[in-house]
């Protein structure tokens, strides 16, 4: 199969112009219309039919190379430092869920439930708080340093919430519920309130994540 350079369809496209020319010339000395306005059409078609292909973006510079890996290297130790922390919160939503089964159960007292959620709030409100510090990695373009910004305000969010709906839980198994002899069902549809009323929780990260990831992906050449 025979393969046209750019070179080579240059030189051809060089030699249809001067062709084509000619026939023009000749045309307008015997004033015919005709022939100039088929050459006009042909001299159109390479405008048309592009035949060059398209140019290669420059490759990226050393020092933007540099750039790039520094900035993989910094976003990976923050994600993995971030994804331990998540996997805290996650931890703590599992064991609030398995401390209210068990009550609503009836497989462990008050007592015992709220002494567990009061140890899982102070968990809960320790990482809470060490969530509130978090902060982008250094050196990240303005495109995912502002993701990152986005993921850590939807983290936040998140982590609060959690550590509010298990403080209130704290509070609906308080002592002053067994002086007033609250009865065990009355205080699960309490629990159960608690869990209704609040806002739906869950963090989604994808949708910024993504684009970071895809950022940087573009590994240099």
């Amino acid at each position: 199969m025979l393969h046209l350079t750019p070179l080579i369809l240059n030189i051809l496209f060089g030699l249809l112009i001067l062709c084509i020319g000619c026939i023009i010339f000749l045309a307008i000395r015997k004033k015919q219309i005709s022939p100039i306005i088929i050459c006009l059409v042909l001299l159109s078609i390479p405008f048309i039919f592009n035949p060059t292909p398209p140019e290669k973006p420059e490759p990226p510079t050393p020092e933007e190379q540099q750039l790039l890996i520094q900035e993989q290297m910094n976003f990976s130790e923050w994600y993995t430092a971030y994804k331990k922390d998540i996997d805290r919160l996650n931890n703590n939503w599992q064991q609030y869920h398995k401390i209210i089964k068990a009550f609503q159960n009836d497989t462990i007292s008050v007592q015992t439930a709220h002494a567990r959620l009061a140890d899982l709030y102070t968990k809960s409100n320790l990482l809470n708080e060490k969530l509130t510090q978090l902060t982008p990695p250094a050196n990240l373009t303005d495109d995912n340093h502002n993701h990152v910004l986005e993921i850590i305000s939807k983290t936040k969010i998140f982590s609060r919430k959690q550590t509010k709906i298990i403080e209130t839980s704290v509070y609906a198994l308080d002592g002053q519920n067994l002086l007033n002899n609250i009865q065990h069902d009355d205080q699960v549809n309490t629990l159960q309130k608690i869990l209704i009323l609040a806002d739906p929780i869950n963090l989604d990260i994808s949708q910024d994540l993504l684009p970071i990831q895809t950022n940087l992906m573009k590994a240099p050449e």
